[in-house]
Order: structure tokens, then sequence, then C-alpha cells
């Protein structure tokens, strides 16, 4: 499957976040971290399924998953970076804040750090 930006809106948000890695890097790290897992299986491995408007990946459980879900949206255990942090807070006071007026904000930010 190639590697493509099928949302280069996305891909930005994401590349500002710190939370893009080298381009095409994505579905070899998620083949990986599924075989570690406790009790994987070749038939439990990721399916990717690609169209020119979409793209899917479907994650099979591997054990017990009566929690799954129990704490879907709570960051509160994960580490952002400041930048990170700076990119959440900005979203969050202004949701409709457009990627032009955030890369502005942010570009101040960085300058005023530096």
């Amino acid at each position: 499957m190639s590697s493509e930006r099928r949302n280069p809106i996305l891909a930005n948000v994401m590349a500002q976040l710190d939370y893009m890695e080298k381009r095409g890097s994505g579905l070899t790290r998620i083949c990986n971290e599924t075989k570690a897992l406790e009790g994987y299986k070749d038939e439990l491995r990721p399916v990717f399924k690609s169209t020119p408007t979409q793209f899917q990946t479907i994650i099979f459980a591997s054990f017990d998953t009566q929690n799954v879900g129990d704490h879907d949206g709570d960051v509160s255990e994960t580490k952002l970076t400041e930048r990170q942090q700076k990119m959440l807070n900005l979203i969050k006071e202004s949701p409709t804040i457009t990627g032009k007026q955030r890369v502005t904000c942010i570009t101040a930010w960085i300058n005023r750090k530096s």
C-alpha cells in the first residue's frame, strides 16, 4: 500500500503536534506493535483497506476486551510537549481557528521563545 497524504490538513495538524513520524512508517509500526501484544495470533493481524477517498485500519482485540472504551478520550496520562499543549489550547479556545491562523499563532509563539 503506497504512502500518501489523503488528508493534507489533518497531516499538517499532526505534524505540528509532533505526532507524525517519518512518512510511511505508521503501518509498519502498527503491525509490529500488534505482533508484540500478549495473545497475538496471525489471524488477528491488522487489516488495511484503502480507496481513493478513504483509508481504514481494523485492529482486532487479542485478549479480554470487556473494558475496551472505558477510557476513550482520556488523555490525562498522555505526556504532551509544550508545543503540543499550546496547539491543543489554541483549538480549545478557538474551535473554529483556521489552519493559517493556527500556524501564525504557533510561529509567533516559537519566535517569542527564541
